[in-house]
């Protein structure tokens, strides 16, 4: 939780109380009512709307969560918990309850998160989900390509059977390749994101040991002990 009073202190009891059964591993808390201005609500619903396209995930919540001792020692094994905590949750695949809060107003002062700041944690999330952002952009260019192609070849045939006005061949052709092109690029920076993210996903041989919990001993089959 946030330290600034967003995160009401007295609604502990009720995330803790959510988390009692066997069959929870996280509750995560979404704000039931936000003490925020318009252009943060509108950014924020923009936000979720891209999110959802774009991973096939909805995200209604922040870091204000209460989790099991195991559900900590999986989010901190994953190296995209740096990256962003709400959207790692999601990652991990930890069972988690939703619990509807209410958010409390600051103590003191102003936040000092501006739209630049915002933007970039929402790019963070998508970035932990970068496969399958990879996946949905390369589709959309697929489908884009379709329509390039499918449009070139009428452009062409209508040409060739003098059906098409002055400047209306070239309009055709241009505007349906300079979206191709777009969206081979963003396709591109997509493939190279998911590159840097995955690149620190190795563990090396010297840090392995910090992500097991317990070593159990193990016999070879002459029974001696390994």
């Amino acid at each position: 939780m946030d330290s600034d009073g967003e995160d009401l202190p007295e609604t502990i009891p009720d995330l803790l109380t959510a988390l009692q059964p066997d069959d929870v591993d996280v509750v995560v808390a979404r704000r039931r009512s936000r003490v925020e201005t318009l252009k943060f609500k509108a950014f924020y619903v923009v936000y979720k709307w891209l999110f959802g396209a774009l991973t096939g995930r909805k995200i209604s919540f922040g870091n204000f969560m209460a989790l099991k001792p195991r559900s900590v020692r999986r989010l901190v094994a994953m190296q995209e918990t740096a990256t962003h905590v709400a959207a790692s949750v999601l990652a991990s695949r930890l069972r988690t309850t939703v619990l509807p809060l209410d958010r409390g107003p600051r103590y003191a002062g102003q936040s000092k998160m501006n739209f630049v700041g915002l933007a970039l944690h929402g790019l963070r999330a998508l970035m932990v989900f970068a496969e399958d952002v990879l996946v949905r952009v390369g589709l959309f260019c697929v489908i884009v390509a379709g329509i390039t192609v499918a449009s070139a070849v009428i452009a062409v045939v209508l040409r060739l059977v003098d059906m098409a006005s002055p400047g209306w061949f070239s309009t055709v052709q241009g505007i349906p390749f300079i979206m191709l092109l777009q969206t081979g690029t963003l396709t591109l920076i997509t493939l190279m994101l998911t590159g840097v993210v995955r690149s620190g996903s190795v563990v090396s041989q010297i840090s392995y040991r910090d992500f097991v919990e317990v070593e159990l001993p193990t016999k070879d089959p002459h029974g001696s002990q390994l």
